[in-house]
């Protein structure tokens, strides 16, 4: 199982790379930032499917 952790970096060398061969880091950077919100929720241990934890609708 991937952990989320290695997934963001994984998405940093991507961001990183895009930015450095000068082309559109749009969705590069995007993805970076979903990886860092796992992380900083706490989901840096777990599979990549936490991240769907982020897009759940927020509790009326």
């Amino acid at each position: 199982m991937d952990r989320l952790a290695m997934g963001a970096a994984s998405a940093g060398h991507v961001l990183h790379t895009a930015r450095d061969a000068g082309v559109d880091d749009a969705l590069p950077a995007a993805v970076a930032e979903v990886f860092r919100r796992g992380l900083a929720a706490g989901y840096g241990g777990d599979s990549f499917t936490s991240l769907v934890r982020l897009f759940a609708a927020p509790a009326a």
